[in-house]
């Protein structure tokens, strides 16, 4: 069938139906709808070829407008029977119908025009049929556009589908950036946060006192060994990380690892050390006293994977407080020596003065006489006991004045050589300029003796003793070391022997009285705890230091002065001279009161004897309504409710220019310790002689008046 009167195609070629560069000839898959804007005639022709398409007939191109708003249309068939520039309109018109793709168009004209055809493709046709032309290439055309059509909708959903989804996507992955910028900013800001929180802690372990370091589970130092612990232990934590535990000593180790993994009572949980004082060793060695404070390191399962340790240094707090434990036993047994002594005291006083009264008698027996010598010998061996008693619990009344230490040694050289004999090699050797020591020389003398003869019994076979003298300085580090001198000059006397030494359990115990090592019957076990007493009254310190087979050390710190100390004179031996003077005597122990009394009055004095400081008061006021002038004032330091200072002052309030004579067992400290007479007072130690008492009354009366003075 053709298209009659109708000119062929142009751009088709002959009328084969070759397909133009614009459609393929491919089978239609669904049909379309299609506007036919032709005359009538046209429309029968075509209506057959056309049926399987919906076909829209609209015979002028107002009409075809009107067609096109109501059925939207896939294709437009144009016939062009009018001019050149209509069909041209009609094909830009049709280009710009509405939004998106609008219907196809196919031209069909009887214009061979070349120049015209492409006029018409830029207007907006997409295919032209040019006339005559056979109605399968109509056909043909209609089918290829609108499968073009199809397959062009079908890209554009395709691709907007495409595009949809890359927006979604795009979408959803820039939500996953931000949402992983926001995890990386997170993770940044909290490994910020961790890297200061460890540096942070880091700083503070390294900061802390106390010795920081881990154990792991395999018993190895881990994970931080801070400087405390390289200062405590002397490992560097190079040489100690990841190493075994090497400052646990012998037998320690287990106990130690064993309490550090102890159950606390929750099922599973690992146990804590708290506050528990544990043995360690440092690299040379030394053995060091720690408190322990520890807690697990935790895994998320709840099992330790390390115990974290904090050690507290306690080993220079232990030693002071066993010092401190040390010196107030002694201060305990001496304040038992001291009254024991001063009971004793009392006793020989009474003992060896009726003894030597009943010698002093010409017309005594001769056998009476030698038993009566025999008493006062042992009350004066006794005597000297009690002294060295009184000495230990520093409550002997002293002479101290101004000595120098290098006299003194030399001084007793050669009798020192005699006393450790020949198997001794001894040397001495003495500083120059050392200074001066305030101390009684007696007492000076006996530290140096009994130092040394205790040397030469620690050397039964020979041995090698040096003596030396020094002057040392003592900075607050070094006082602290040594309490409880105080910062400053001390002149310091060291014997050194090479005999036995001695054990820990001797040591502690050097001391106290009546401690000795010798066999029964060999010393009194007062040489040392003498020398403890005589120069902790002077103000200094004893120290040993000893070992067994190696021999002992003493150290003997005493300050070093220059102040000149008063020298209280030496007791007067000669037949005392007689008097007739009132005497007030007050003195709690009556065999004394009594014996003081029968002494004095033998030597022509009068005498009020009072037991307490009440009753004499109470004389003194009796005595002056009587006219009686009391000239001395002779009373005993210690005694029930007023002590004899106290008396003193208000017997000088009452009698100005009395003269007060002391008497004691004890020094000016009393028994309580505290100093009761000023240092110039005198004093008259019991027990003490006929001529001593008479001497030193008879003294004081003829000495000018000097009141006591007060606190």
């Amino acid at each position: 069938m053709h298209l009659d009167n109708l000119p062929p195609l142009s751009g088709f070629g002959s009328d084969s139906g070759e397909s133009n560069k614009v459609f393929d000839t491919g089978r239609f898959v669904r049909p379309g709808t299609v506007l036919l804007i032709a005359p009538e005639v046209i429309r029968e022709r075509l209506a057959a070829v056309l049926r399987e398409h919906v076909l829209y007939h609209a015979p002028t191109w107002a009409e075809g407008q009107v067609s096109l708003k109501d059925t939207d249309p896939d294709l437009v068939i144009l016939h062009h029977p009018i001019s050149d520039t209509e069909i041209l309109a009609c094909c830009r018109s049709l280009k710009q119908t509405g939004p998106g793709m609008g219907p196809l168009v196919i031209v069909m004209t009887g214009s061979f025009d070349s120049a015209f055809h492409e006029q018409l493709f830029e207007a907006g046709a997409n295919d032209l049929v040019v006339l005559p032309a056979p109605v399968t290439v109509l056909t043909s055309r209609v089918r290829a556009g609108l499968k073009y059509r199809n397959a062009v909708l079908q890209l554009r959903e395709t691709q907007d589908a495409l595009e949809r989804r890359v927006r979604q996507r795009t979408e959803e992955l820039e939500q996953r950036n931000e949402d992983l910028r926001r995890e990386i900013t997170r993770r940044q800001q909290a490994d910020e946060a961790f890297r200061k929180s460890t540096h942070v802690i880091r700083s503070l372990i390294q900061a802390s006192p106390l010795a920081i370091f881990a154990v792991d589970t395999n018993n190895r130092i881990q994970i931080c060994w801070n400087k405390a612990a390289e200062r405590f232990f002397g490992w560097k934590e190079i040489e100690i990380l990841d190493k075994p535990i090497p400052m646990l000593p012998p037998g320690e180790s287990r106990k130690f690892l064993e309490a550090l993994r102890a159950p606390t009572g929750e099922p599973g949980a690992p146990g804590v050390l708290a506050g528990n004082e544990v043995r360690f060793k440092n690299r040379q060695g030394q053995i060091l006293l720690a408190t322990v404070y520890s807690a697990p390191v935790l895994f998320n399962s709840g099992q330790a994977s390390a115990y974290l340790c904090m050690a507290a240094d306690v080993t220079e707090h232990r030693r002071l407080e066993e010092q401190l434990r040390q010196a107030q036993k002694m201060e305990a047994i001496g304040r038992l020596a001291g009254g024991i002594a001063h009971d004793f005291n009392n006793l020989i006083t009474v003992i060896n003065g009726y003894g030597n009264l009943l010698l002093s008698n010409p017309d005594a027996p001769a056998p009476q006489r030698k038993a009566l010598e025999s008493v006062v010998s042992a009350g004066e061996r006794a005597a000297r006991l009690t002294r060295q008693l009184l000495s230990f619990s520093r409550r002997q009344v002293v002479q101290p004045r101004r000595l120098d230490l290098n006299s003194v040694v030399a001084d007793l050289n050669t009798i020192l050589r005699r006393i450790v004999g020949e198997d001794i090699e001894m040397n001495v050797r003495l500083q120059p300029d050392l200074g001066a020591v305030n101390a009684d020389l007696a007492q000076l003398e006996q530290v140096v003796m009994n130092l040394v003869v205790n040397s030469r019994d620690a050397m039964p076979k020979g041995g090698r003793l040096e003596i030396e003298t020094s002057c040392v300085m003592f900075g607050t580090e070094d006082a602290r070391l040594h309490p409880p001198l105080e910062p400053g000059s001390y002149v310091r006397l060291t014997v050194r022997d090479s005999g036995m030494g001695m054990d820990e359990s001797v040591l502690s115990r050097l001391f106290e009285p009546f401690f000795t090592t010798k066999q029964p019957g060999v010393g009194t076990g007062l040489g040392l705890c003498t020398i403890y007493g005589i120069v902790k009254q002077s103000g200094g310190i004893i120290e040993v230091q000893s070992k067994l087979g190696e021999g002992s050390t003493f150290s003997v710190y005493l300050p070093r002065t220059d102040m000149i100390v008063p020298v209280m004179e030496g007791e007067a031996v000669a037949a005392p001279s007689k008097g007739h003077e009132t005497i007030l005597l007050v003195e709690d122990e009556d065999a004394v009161r009594e014996l003081a009394q029968e002494i004095l009055e033998r030597n022509g004095y009068h005498v009020l004897a009072a037991p307490n400081g009440m009753s004499a008061l109470k004389t003194l006021r009796e005595a002056g309504s009587r006219g009686t002038s009391i000239k001395l004032l002779l009373t005993d330091v210690v005694m029930p409710g007023m002590n004899g200072r106290e008396l003193a002052e208000q017997v000088q309030h009452l009698i100005p220019g009395v003269r007060t004579l002391f008497m004691s067992g004890y020094s000016a400290r009393g028994a309580s310790g505290q100093n009761i007479l000023p240092p110039e007072a005198p004093c008259l130690e019991k027990p003490f002689s006929l001529n001593v008492l008479s001497c030193r009354v008879r003294e004081l009366l003829d000495a000018p008046a000097a009141p006591v003075a007060a606190n």
